[in-house]
Order: structure tokens, then C-alpha cells, then sequence
């Protein structure tokens, strides 16, 4: 029997060029063979073009018509010309459609495909599909899905996937989902270099489901890595070191819109382990919209090398190493962080190259928002806002720091010390009575320090930093260092010993300290240092005496002098011994001009030059810097300058300086000719 139809239509089934034969021999089962141009029904996932199904074994009865043996091939859509086996029946009294095709090709792998269709001519046809994939490419997958276009442009996926799932519908809505689904040597890379992946080998496990369509999903999910490498600029990762496992429940719009991570949890081997729940909205401005975080363990023996040594190449901290753990809670509102408490135990991080380094770091830290710190405060004590971080040790650009304990308490953009602190540096240390900060990071941003330097030995910190070991102690006090509105004051003066005598800091204001372009005010007055240290540190040639003097009007940008009036003199009514030598008259020579050639003529022949000191009655030299032109002029008027050494007694040696006008920078290079290259070096 044959019967055919232009158009056949029976609810949303459609078929257009029908053509049925049934071949019904004597003794045989029948034969039945379909030819259509094209088939289309809510029960199929995509329309079916060229179709020729011929079953081998058709039986019929008053419950159930099938088809044994049976294949099918056609073009089904995006997935190309099919020739597949199938064995279907169709069960009468439940209106219920079976089918099972196998040796699909799909990207490049093959599918098996079990699929139930209850009431399959109706509007709106309930169907389950279980499907078996090996083998599929997955960049041809992702492209089969419509998933290619949604990739980072640039960026190229390689690899294969296998694994089994079922999809649950009603009508053209999928209302249920389980995946379990492997991936064998999968990468990508961008064509920027910046992120990069090979030999990953995920597995992913997950259900999702929903009463009916329109409905939110809800979803369980886990994924587990213990293989391959991903580089995402400039974090390195191998996840055959230490493994990395997540899962996941909570629920989903339809629309994709709001995502909710009822519980999760992360664990990297080795590395760390963290659970929380989240509420993420995908397309927001804005994406993290809560999370609630608990830090299991965080483990900074491998959790330095894998997330922090990468973003530290290139700087001064690039060997960082780290040992200890970091366990905790930290909550996020509104893309914003709204609760950090930490403890930490046993930390010890240590950068070589950087000279900086901390070992035995413990204690807690407790930070809140301003909202959630007032709407903690009527049901928590007070003592739970607080923190507290102690340390064995530490080092600053190699300057040692003894052991010490800070007290404070912090919320949102504002910090306070709750106790005094006592910071040891060699035989003494800073004492740290006052230090708030409010608006820290924002343009009204106030700093109020008290403090006080008990003496450390100067030389001892010339050494840890590589500099002369000058002579003396540096001493004082920091009385109400404020910083308001960018500019930083003191209530007071700073004071240091040194080589010998003192140095007074005035009248300080710093503006933008933290900025680009620091300045600086002050005035400085120096008191009695003893020359003979000072010239011995600097390899100056050496100097007996006392020197004093004044900085008035100092005027910096970016750390570099404008503008000052600078003066330094013999102390008056010093007594001390004043002997110059051959060397340090040569040196003030070159920097005074004029008659430097002369002296160092004078020094190198006659009979001056078996002297190896001088007697001198006093010395100076001042500066007046303005427009990068410093003005100089000497302890006294000369007959052809001015002098900067005054000889006195037999053989008198006189050093006298010509040169009014100097180039700020030019006398700069010759400081530090003279006090580096063991001569002067005039250019």
C-alpha cells in the first residue's frame, strides 16, 4: 500500500512531500518506508529535511505499533546528514512515543539518543531524552550550541568531551536536567597571550530542575579538576599540584537574570577552602550583589607561590615566600565589602630582594562597614570590634624591628589605635602613643600622630642601610603630626642627635605626602656637629671642629630642593682643636672656584706639600637657592671673593671662593664627586 501528500498537518506536527509504502507479505513482518521533505513538531529539537525512514519489522496491534531495525536518515538541522539506527513504538492507549537512535555524528563524536514522547501530536508534548556522547570536539560542540559567539574575541578552545545527560521538557520547554559530563585534554588560548590552558580534565556533575516552565531552576552542581595547567595573566595555576573542586546548590531565573548560591564550597588542595552563599545578577552594572564567605584555611606556604609570586613579578616583592594560615569570614553587599574578621597564625612572609619581612605574625582582625557596624552595636560587646596583630619580628629595608603588639579597632574608611605601641629598632624604638586615621584613601582623608623616638644608635642604622655610619643617637619627638586636607603639621619641633650635636626640624608642612608630587616646607637649625665624624663618614678629607647653621625657608617638589637660604659656620665659642686637611682644602676649593687650581697647585708642589694638615680660625659657606641658581658667598668677605676657610697660624693655607653664581645641579655632582670619588672632579 502507498499513499502520499503534499502537506499533512495534525496539530503543531507538520509534514511536507509525504510519501508511506507498507509492504505487507504473506509470511513475513511488514516493511515500512517514509520519504519527506521536511518534518517538524515541538517533539523534535530542530526540523528534519530529506527524511527516509525505513523500518525492516513493523508490527501492529490493538496496543502497539512499532518499528525493529529500523534507520533513519535526513539533515537535522545544524547537525548535518544523519544515518542512524532506530527502534521506535508507539503505545496507543498511553498516546507515548519511544524511540531510540544511536550512531549519531555530532562534532565530531558519536550519540546515542533515548527519547519519550507522551502525546506527542499535542500542543504542548511532555518528552525525557537521554543522551550518550563520546568523543564530541569541543570547540565544534560550543559552536553546534550557539555557545562560539559568546567567547572572548580571539580566544580558541581545543579538546574533547564525553558524558552522558537527561533533559526533561514540556512542549518546546525543558523543565528538568543531569549532566555528567568528562572533559580529556582540554585548553584555549587568546590571541593576546594572556590566558591560556592545556591537558585539563574536568568533570562536571550537575542537576537542575523546575516545577513547570517559566518557573525558576533550581540546580546542584560540582566540578572537579585534577589535571592541567591554566595561565590567566599573570596567575599560573596546576592543577596537577593541587587539585581544585567546587559545588554549588541554589536556584535561577528563567531568564538568567538572578542567580542564587544557596551553599557552595571551594577547595584547592594544599592551598585553601572556603564556603559561602552569593546572590549574583549576571547583567548588572554591579554583578555581586551578596556573599557571604567563610575562610576555612588559606595556606600561605602555597598560596603565596600560586596567587601572589605572579602578580609580584617585575616588582621589588617578586620572591615573596610566605608560611602560615589565614581563616575567617568575609561578607560582600552591593559589590562592596561589608565585614572582614580574620585571625592569623604563625604568618612569616619574607621578601630578600625588597629587604622586607615579618615572621610570627598572629592575631585577629575585625573591620565593618559603617552600616553594619551600627547595626552590630547594640548586640555585640564592644571588645568583638576590636583586633589585635602581634609579631616576633620584622624588617623594614633592612632595618630590624623587635618584637611588638598593636591594638586597634577599624571601620570603614576610619583606624585607631586603642592602646599605646612600642616599636623596638635596634637599642631603641618608636613609641607610638596617639595614631587615628579617618577617611583613609578619600580626599578628606585626617591623620593625628603623637609619638616619640627613644634613641637609636645612628651608625647601627647606617649599616642596616647601607649608608656612612654616622656617629651619634636620633632622638625626639613627634608631637601632633596632623595631616587635614592634604597637608601635614607638627605641634612641635623634631629634634635628632647627631655626630655629636643636634639638628632641630621647624615649622614642617608637608603637602600631598602621598601623592605624585610631594612638597615640603620646614627649617632646619643646625647646632654644634662635630666636623671630625661628619668629614671621616663622607671621605671629605678630614676636618676638626664644630659646625652650626641654619636652613631657612626650605622649599621641596618631589623630594627636590626649589628654594632655601642655607648657612653653615664654625660654632661660635667652640674650643675643640681646628686642623684641616690637604685633601678637604682641596675639595672646598673645587666647590668655591677660583682658586681651587691654585691651591691644588700650591698643595701638590713647595714646601706646602709636606704638611699634611692645616691650622684654620674658622669656615663656612652659604647658599641662597633660587630658579635652580644658588647664590653662594663665604664665612667672610676676601680681597678677590670670599672666604670659606680662614687660615690661621704657620704655614697659613687660605681657601677662597670666586664663583657667586652655581648651578644648583652642577654643585650637586660636585658634593658628590668629592665625597664619593676620593678627589674633586670639577666639570
Amino acid at each position: 500500500m502507498s499513499a502520499s501528500a503534499a502537506t499533512l498537518r495534525y496539530q503543531d506536527f507538520a509534514a511536507e512531500g509525504l510519501a508511506i509504502s507498507i509492504d505487507l507479505p504473506a509470511r513475513a513482518p511488514a516493511r515500512l518506508r517514509v520519504r519527506a521533505d521536511s518534518v517538524s513538531s515541538p517533539a523534535l529539537p530542530s526540523r528534519l529535511a530529506k527524511l527516509q525512514l525505513e523500518c525492516a519489522q513493523v508490527e501492529s496491534t490493538a496496543e502497539e505499533l512499532s518499528c525493529r531495525g529500523g534507520s533513519l536518515a535526513g539533515e537535522l538541522a545544524t547537525l548535518g546528514r544523519q544515518q542512524l539506527a532506530i527502534d521506535a513504538s508507539w503505545a496507543a492507549q498511553a498516546d507515548r512515543l519511544q524511540a531510540r537512535i544511536s550512531n549519531a555524528s555530532v562534532a565530531g563524536g558519536r550519540l546515542a539518543l533515548d527519547l519519550t514522547v507522551s502525546r506527542p501530536l499535542a500542543a504542548a508534548p511532555d518528552w525525557h531524552a537521554a543522551m550518550q556522547l563520546s568523543g564530541a570536539d569541543l570547540e565544534a560542540l560550543l559552536a553546534l550550541g550557539g555557545l562560539s559567539t559568546s567567547l572572548p574575541q580571539g580566544m580558541t578552545m581545543a579538546g574533547r568531551m564525553s558524558g552522558k545527560a537527561t533533559i526533561s521538557g514540556l512542549g518546546s520547554e525543558p523543565t528538568g536536567l543531569t549532566l555528567d559530563v568528562k572533559g580529556e585534554a582540554l585548553g584555549f588560548a587568546s590571541s593576546d597571550g594572556t590566558a591560556a590552558a592545556e591537558t585539563l580534565a574536568p568533570h562536571v556533575r550537575m542537576t537542575a530542575r523546575r516545577e513547570r516552565p517559566a518557573r525558576d531552576w533550581s540546580f546542584d552542581g560540582r566540578l572537579e579538576l585534577g589535571s592541567g595547567q591554566v595561565y590567566f595573566e599573570p596567575v599560573f595555576l596546576d592543577f596537577g599540584a593541587h587539585s581544585l573542586t567546587a559545588q554549588a546548590r541554589g536556584a535561577a531565573t528563567a531568564d538568567g537574570r538572578h542567580i542564587r548560591l544557596d551553599a557552595f564550597e571551594l577547595r584547592h588542595d594544599a592551598v585553601f577552602s572556603a564556603s559561602g552563599s552569593a546572590a549574583i545578577e549576571p547583567q548588572a552594572e554591579v554583578p555581586l550583589r551578596s556573599l557571604r564567605l567563610a575562610l576555612g584555611t588559606f595556606s600561605l606556604a602555597t598560596a603565596v607561590p600560586a596567587y601572589l609570586q605572579p602578580v609580584l613579578v617585575g616588582t621589588p616583592f617578586k620572591d615573596l615566600a610566605g608560611e602560615g594560615s589565614v581563616s575567617g569570614r568575609i561578607d560582600v553587599d552591593d559589590g562592596k565589602p561589608s565585614r572582614v574578621e580574620l585571625d592569623l597564625a604563625g604568618i612569616s612572609l619574607d621578601s630578600p630582594a625588597s629587604a622586607l619581612g615579618i615572621a610570627g605574625l598572629g592575631g585577629r582582625l575585625r573591620w565593618y562597614d559603617e552600616e553594619r557596624r551600627l547595626a552590630l552595636a547594640n548586640g555585640q560587646a564592644d571588645v568583638e570590634f576590636g583586633s589585635e596583630m602581634r609579631f616576633d619580628s620584622a624588617r623594614l629595608w633592612g632595618v630590624p624591628i623587635g618584637a611588638a603588639r598593636l591594638a586597634f579597632a577599624t571601620s570603614g574608611p576610619n583606624f585607631r589605635l586603642t592602646e599605646p605601641a612600642f616599636l623596638p629598632v635596634f637599642d631603641g624604638g618608636l613609641a607610638v602613643d596617639t595614631l587615628r586615621v579617618r577617611q583613609a584613601g578619600l580626599p578628606g582623608m585626617y591623620v593625628r600622630l603623637d609619638a616619640a623616638i627613644r634613641p637609636i644608635n645612628i651608625a647601627a642604622i647606617g649599616r642596616a642601610l647601607g649608608w656612612p655610619e654616622f656617629g651619634g643617637t636620633l632622638s625626639g619627638s613627634i608631637p601632633k603630626l596632623t595631616l587635614e586636607d592634604g597637608l601635614v603639621t607638627l605641634g612641635g619641633n623634631l629634634e635628632a642627635q647627631v655626630f655629636d650635636g643636634r639638628v632641630t626640624v621647624r615649622n614642617l608642612r608637608l603637602k600631598e605626602p602621598l601623592g605624585q608630587f610631594p612638597q615640603m616646607f620646614a627649617d632646619i637649625d643646625v647646632d654644634a656637629l662635630d666636623l671630625e665624624q661628619i668629614t671621616s663618614a663622607f671621605e671629605f678629607g678630614r676636618i676638626t671642629g664644630r659646625l652650626s647653621g641654619k636652613v631657612a625657608g626650605l622649599q621641596t617638589f618631589a623630594w627636590q630642593p626649589l628654594a632655601f637660604d642655607g648657612r653653615l659656620y664654625s660654632t661660635p665659642g667652640d674650643r675643640t682643636k681646628r686642623r684641616i686637611s690637604q685633601r678637604a682644602v682641596a675639595n672646598l676649593s673645587s666647590i668655591g672656584g677660583g682658586s681651587g687650581g691654585g691651591v691644588a697647585a700650591a698643595l701638590q708642589g713647595g714646601f706646602l706639600q709636606f704638611f699634611e694638615e692645616f691650622n684654620y680660625k674658622q669656615l663656612g659657606i652659604s647658599c641662597r637657592l633660587r630658579n635652580d641658581v644658588c647664590t653662594v658667598d663665604g664665612i667672610a668677605p676676601a680681597r678677590y671673593g670670599y672666604y670659606i676657610v680662614e687660615g690661621s697660624g704657620v704655614p697659613r693655607i687660605d681657601v677662597i671662593g670666586s664663583q657667586r653664581r652655581v648651578a644648583w645641579t652642577r654643585l650637586l655632582r660636585q658634593l658628590v664627586a668629592v665625597t664619593t670619588s676620593g678627589g674633586a672632579v670639577v666639570k
